[in-house]
């Protein structure tokens, strides 16, 4: 069933939007929107105008933090324990930040796992998740997942087979820049550096500009790129100084709004002292972008909303801080659709009964009046001489009464043997290969004589020597026996002396 995943990728500076399609035969972009962030209420009105360029209705949704909202230490815990390390995180964070355990919520990211668990703890404002997620849910998102900007984009990044082992990943921000350091294809810090105050890179290139104040030098531009690849230089050595280890970063991948400026590379390359590369996620992962969108994807502003769609899909490593008190309710509206689906269906298996019901009745009906029609004409024509059918079973039972009591003892006859049960030991006398026809019966009170056609002499033998037999009758003579006037039958009449 095709599925639609709408990613927002909200930092300090804007807001970008990234919708996938999924289905069988792959996963296709099918809107993207970046819109700056202006004012106080930034969010609030990117978020409404990003509603009307594109629709927001989506089966799951995802949205990332800033990493400057997020408080990021790396500790060590004297267990390995996923559950118990959840359980002692706020504990353990709580004196390295200044607020109360209560008041921040925590996740973390597992760098090594051994006797002990290296990770990434990170804890954020209850108060600022609370006031966050309500200007989404105010205009109908409610994600699923709140990971911390830029960590689904390494993800993606150290799944890719051709990339090194080591890396280092900026998003270079108007106002902070995320990094975050990768060895041995796991993240081992994340850090947020802020841009000198003042200085937008987006507004400082040479060139055509409707604010010409805003412009500034090369120099200028050189010396912001030397300024913050000093303090990640330094950021690093730190890092490795505390762990004992050389953390050294084989290649740096950027992206972000501010890493525009044509000269980005060259100038990461100079001051960082290794190769970089800027990210495209979208070549890839296999991804279809539609026609009509292809002119706007820009992947320094889309990769890291792209990285959270394609998260959902591969179900990566990263931070979801919608747990505890903020967890997704579960009635969302995906499970809405199945409701509603699982009950059109249980109307249809209902409605699916009643008329097999009805059939079944109906059916069983004709064929009560059939078998009551055969009833009366059976009825007709065992007692031809009842004209009035009121019951004709229970008429048919009264009638056979009738006989069975006017059925008496044969006369002269000292048993009390009566006719019926004469003439049904001559019938199982009589084989039933024999052909034969009766025309004549007559029960005398000493000689019963039994009259009829069959086919030949010996079946008329044959007749005669089973019915010596009867205990009923002392001996049984053959009177006659003719052909008939055809010369094709014989006639024959039996004479029976009886006991």
């Amino acid at each position: 069933m095709p599925s639609k995943i709408l990613a927002l990728d909200i930092s300090a500076d804007a807001i970008s939007a990234v919708q996938i399609k999924s289905g069988l035969k792959g996963a296709e972009i099918t809107a993207c929107v970046h819109i700056k962030l202006q004012g106080e209420d930034g969010l609030d009105n990117a978020l409404k105008s990003l509603s009307e360029q594109i629709e927001l209705k989506s089966n799951i949704y995802q949205a990332s933090i800033a990493s400057s909202f997020v408080s990021l230490r790396n500790i060590t815990m004297p267990f390995k324990d996923l559950k118990k390390i959840r359980q002692a995180l706020p504990f353990e964070i709580e004196p390295l930040i200044p607020i109360s355990a209560d008041d921040f919520l925590t996740d973390f990211y597992v760098i090594e796992r051994s006797n002990e668990t290296r990770l990434i703890a990170g804890a954020v404002k209850k108060e600022y998740l609370t006031e966050y997620l309500q200007q989404l849910q105010k205009n109908n998102i409610n994600p699923e997942g709140l990971n911390i900007r830029g960590v689904a984009t390494v993800t993606n990044l150290i799944k890719q087979r051709e990339k090194p082992d080591n890396g280092l990943f900026l998003d270079i921000g108007l106002k902070h820049i995320t990094l975050i350091l990768f060895i041995k294809r796991r993240i081992v810090l994340i850090r947020t550096i802020p841009v000198k105050e003042g200085f937008q890179l987006t507004n400082s290139y040479p060139g055509p500009s409707d604010d010409r104040d805003g412009i500034k030098t090369i120099e200028d531009i050189q010396s912001t790129f030397k300024s913050f690849c000093r303090t990640i230089r330094n950021t690093i050595h730190s890092h490795s100084y505390n762990l004992n280890q050389d953390l050294a970063p084989e290649k740096a991948f950027y992206t972000g709004t501010g890493a525009i400026y044509s000269k980005t590379r060259e100038l990461l390359e100079e001051y960082l002292g290794i190769p970089a590369e800027k990210i495209d996620l979208s070549k890839h992962n296999s991804l279809l972008i539609n026609s009509a969108i292809a002119q706007d994807w820009n992947p320094l502003f889309m990769d890291n909303a792209l990285a959270l769609a394609l998260e959902t899909n591969k179900k990566g490593e990263g931070f979801n801080f919608r747990r505890d008190d903020f967890e997704l309710k579960k009635v969302s509206q995906w499970s809405k659709q199945i409701i509603r689906k699982a009950s059109i269906i249980f109307t249809f298996i209902i409605v699916l009964m009643a008329v097999d019901i009805s059939i079944d009745y109906y059916y069983l009906k004709k064929r009560y009046k059939a078998l009551n029609q055969e009833i009366r004409e059976v009825f007709k024509e065992t007692l031809p001489k009842v004209s009035k059918i009121v019951d004709p079973i229970q008429q048919m039972q009264v009638a056979l009464n009738e006989i069975k009591k006017s059925t008496s003892p044969l006369p002269g006859s000292a048993s009390n043997i009566k006719a019926i049960e004469l003439l049904n030991d001559i019938s199982k006398r009589i084989p039933s290969s024999v052909n034969i026809q009766l025309t004549k019966l007559i029960i005398d009170s000493d000689v019963m004589r039994i009259g009829g056609i069959t086919d030949t002499f010996n079946q008329v033998d044959t007749i005669k020597s089973n019915l010596e037999g009867s205990e009923y009758f002392n001996s049984a003579t053959i009177s006659s026996a003719n052909l008939d006037r055809a010369g094709e039958k014989i006639k024959f009449e039996i004479k029976l002396q009886r006991q």
